[in-house]
Order: C-alpha cells, then sequence, then structure tokens
C-alpha cells in the first residue's frame, strides 16, 4: 500500500497523517514532509497520526526518530496521537515508546 501524507497546521502546531506502508522505498518522502514542518520557524508542536499506517520499517522508524530529535531540540513538543496495534506492538518491542510520547 502506497504511504501518503497530509499536513494540517493549526497556530503553532502541524499534524501529519500519514497513511499506507512506511519503507525505504518512501522514507525519503516522509523526511521531505517533516523538513516542510521544521521550515516553517513557527511551528512549537507536532503530532503524528499513525492510525492508519499498515506497517514501518526501520527506515521509517529512523525518520521518525531524526523528527522527534530536531523537534525535542527545538524545545518543541512531539506526540504520537493514533496508532495502531500492530505499529504499537513495533515501537514497545523496540522502546521507542519510553522516547516519543504516544497517545492512542
Amino acid at each position: 500500500m502506497k504511504m501518503t501524507v497530509r499536513t494540517e497546521y493549526r497556530d503553532n502546531s502541524a499534524t501529519l497523517f500519514i497513511e499506507g506502508n512506511i519503507d525505504a522505498s518512501n522514507s525519503a518522502d516522509l523526511y521531505n514532509f517533516f523538513q516542510e514542518v521544521l521550515d516553517k520557524n513557527t511551528i512549537t508542536s507536532v503530532y503524528l497520526d499513525l492510525g492508519n499506517v499498515v506497517s514501518i520499517t526501520s527506515s521509517g522508524i529512523g525518520k521518525i526518530l531524526k523528527f522527534y530529535k530536531c523537534i525535542d531540540e527545538a524545545g518543541g513538543e512531539f506526540k504520537i496521537v493514533r496508532i495502531g496495534e500492530r505499529v504499537m506492538s513495533l515501537l514497545k518491542d523496540i522502546n521507542l515508546d519510553k522516547i516519543i510520547p504516544v497517545s492512542k
């Protein structure tokens, strides 16, 4: 399933709605979406909606972690606001849920 990303901006926050599979074939595209958000210097809160992500590989996880670190180092808020059980299980397996705040 092809990955799609839709971004909604509101005040100083951005919510990225990601659907499909996140893998090596599209992780660079995902990073480009992240970079667009970073380029907007007024964004202080970022929310990832992963509720419609079917699967994610290590390359996708790496891009999300890098994005999280950029936001965190700038003093911003970063949170995964919706996530499916399969992807959540993977994040728990690698303890990423201990690093990045997740709310179902």
